[in-house]
């Protein structure tokens, strides 16, 4: 018997594999098309809105221009620190209505009571946020501001 007949089985096996890889990846990427779910804008350095505990701090307000939307536990992240951690807040689980926003206090305080508080601040030097879908584990950027220094 040639040895590469034994070899068929696993190579069977890999293209099931590959096409189960494949058809989730293309239901992450309906889920997380471009438009769908954004960072819409940013708000820091002298925002006069105070958070539930009183305190003046930047926020982003994440916008869903599509149809209603699940942010599913444990697959949305937020970071300012792309580079070394990109899934660094958690996002809570969350229904998104279509056409709806929703404001995530960047204050270091990492709770979710009345408001969502993510676990970094701001840094007023240049810098980024990055929304991430977590899949399979491999963090995938879906939207990304910029951000440059601000004015004092």
């Amino acid at each position: 018997m040639d040895h590469w007949m034994l070899f068929l089985p696993f190579v069977a096996l890999l293209s099931s594999c590959a096409k189960e890889v494949d058809a989730g990846r293309k239901a992450a990427r309906e889920r997380i098309a471009p438009g769908r779910i954004r960072i819409m804008d940013i708000r820091m350095n002298g925002t006069v809105a105070r958070n539930e505990f009183g305190n003046k701090a930047d926020r982003l307000t994440l916008y869903n221009p599509g149809s209603e939307l699940l942010l599913e536990e444990g697959r949305w992240f937020l970071s300012d620190d792309s580079e070394g951690y990109p899934l660094k807040f958690e996002l809570p689980e969350l229904l998104l209505p279509a056409g709806s926003r929703i404001d995530i206090w960047c204050d270091g305080e990492n709770v979710w009571s009345e408001e969502i508080h993510a676990n970094f601040a701001l840094s007023p030097k240049d810098g980024s946020v990055v929304l991430y879908y977590s899949f399979k584990g491999a963090p995938l950027a879906v939207s990304h501001i910029l951000l440059s220094a601000q004015p004092e």
